[in-house]
């Protein structure tokens, strides 16, 4: 094998490996999370979130809006079943940021994100 032959195997297998690395890393962070659109993913990732549980039932969202507060504690709500669900963020320790997705049979999940102090 000619060394430009051997340089695009080793290119083809190093794009093959990231690709598996981030799926993996994609994957193991849950169906809320891979519900997300690509750019609300790129943007938490950019601005230092990294994502920490999901909230309700995830599915395909028809409208997302993302939004984090620097007070005491944060304060998400979310819709299964046609009944809403609460859940309060203590954040002493971490700040949170929730991305609401809405989903076309009227009811919602939260995906959320936090990051250190």
């Amino acid at each position: 094998m000619n060394k430009t032959r051997l340089g695009y195997a080793l290119l083809a297998a190093a794009v093959c490996g990231l690709f598996v690395f981030y799926w993996y890393l994609d994957a193991s962070r849950g169906p809320g999370y891979q519900a997300l659109s690509l750019e609300t993913k790129e943007m938490m990732n950019r601005q230092g979130w990294s994502y920490h549980e999901t909230l309700g039932v995830p599915g395909k969202p028809v409208g997302e809006i993302w939004f984090s507060a620097k007070s005491k504690t944060l304060t998400v709500k979310w819709m299964e079943r046609g009944e809403f669900k609460i859940k309060e963020f203590g954040q002493a320790e971490y700040w949170y940021a929730v991305v609401a997705c809405e989903k076309d049979d009227g009811d919602s999940f939260a995906v959320m994100f936090r990051k250190s102090k």
